[in-house]
């Protein structure tokens, strides 16, 4: 009798903490965060997102009124359930801020990359496959798919002399710089989820924020859908406002 009591305790114990789970799942912690390049540039803002997996963004007041020059999407826009309707939903939102960029992560294959690219490009969303784009002339953004999948082609990483922030679905990613011969300021990230569920240090995935990573500095985002579960502890989902800036002489 006494493990029947103990049970229903535990029982009651865990409905409201799955409920606050699930509630801290559908929250958005949007941060703010500064990369500086060692020349002189325009300021830009990028909105910068990833691990969507089967989250809706919903159109608040601040999706609305968010003024960024373009949108990057880090990885994970979709995995093998998420309905077509909800990828278009999404990149419908993400694109009416401005021009956008995506990079794969490793569930956007299970999705299936023929059919997420047609609907890309019905977006006019520009897939940064393993290549690299300038931006003003002065700096570059280079996108490699996900290191975790065997899919990124590392020659990619010293295409360009110019300052440049990699954007790439997996941290681990930084691995792969074995000298200093690439011109990567930054590294831009997610897939860990920030652990997702974190009991203090105690969690599935690497903590989100700023790292250091073979000497260069990492971001990586908690991400804004979840995965497995729809429940959250520890780790908020997130949105980022990346202001890019640049050196005085």
């Amino acid at each position: 009798m006494a493990a029947i009591y103990l049970l229903v305790f535990i029982f009651l114990i865990m409905i409201p903490c799955v409920y606050y789970m699930v509630k801290e799942a559908k929250k958005l912690d949007i941060t703010k965060e500064t990369i500086l390049l060692p020349i002189p540039i325009t300021t830009k803002k990028i909105l910068f997102i990833s691990d969507l997996h089967n989250r809706r963004i919903e159109l608040t007041t601040w999706w609305k009124s968010a003024q960024v020059d373009f949108v990057i999407i880090g990885g994970d826009l979709a995995e093998r359930r998420t309905p077509e309707e909800d990828v278009r939903h999404n990149l419908r939102i993400l694109t009416s801020l401005g021009k956008t960029f995506f990079v794969r992560g490793n569930h956007d294959y299970h999705f299936g990359m023929d059919h997420l690219t047609a609907i890309l490009d019905e977006f006019n969303v520009k897939q940064l496959n393993n290549e690299v784009i300038e931006i003003d002339g002065k700096w570059s953004v280079i996108g490699v798919e996900d290191f975790g999948t065997g899919h990124a082609l590392l020659e990619t990483l010293y295409l360009t002399s110019k300052p440049a922030i990699l954007i790439s679905h997996n941290p681990e990613i930084a691995k792969a710089l074995e000298n200093d011969s690439h011109s990567i300021c930054a590294i831009l990230s997610g897939h860990t989820h920030g652990g997702q569920i974190r009991l203090s240090w105690l969690a599935l995935g690497e903590k989100g924020g700023w790292k250091k990573k073979n000497q260069l500095p990492v971001f990586i985002s908690n991400g804004f859908g979840t995965r497995h579960v729809p429940m959250r502890l520890g780790a908020p989902p997130q949105v980022h406002i990346m202001t890019i800036a640049g050196r005085a002489n």
